[in-house]
């Protein structure tokens, strides 16, 4: 477990992890780690979205460190994630 974010309306739990990756890239054999975010409605407990932040594969200083934070903005309109770099998502 990486992160925790509860949305401004607390409708939304995001959840940051890493999840390994254990086939890795088609043909090099690579095992790697996906930073992730998993949504929750926090009334019915059911995961309503599973983002993908980024893909790491092999044993570099990016598959060491990699990470997930999450936060809500803009009254849960938006979720930031932020790791090795930082995405955007529009909460719909």
């Amino acid at each position: 477990l990486e992160s925790l974010a509860v949305s401004t309306e607390r409708q939304l739990l995001a959840v940051g992890q890493r999840v390994p990756i254990r086939e890795g890239k088609a043909g090099t054999g690579k095992a790697g780690t996906q930073p992730t975010v998993f949504l929750f409605d926090i009334k019915s407990g059911r995961q309503v979205a599973e983002l993908i932040h980024d893909q790491f594969y092999g044993g570099g200083k990016e598959y060491l460190t990699a990470g997930v934070d999450a936060r809500f903005m803009l009254g849960g309109e938006l979720l930031i994630t932020s790791g090795l770099n930082t995405r955007v998502w529009q909460v719909g």
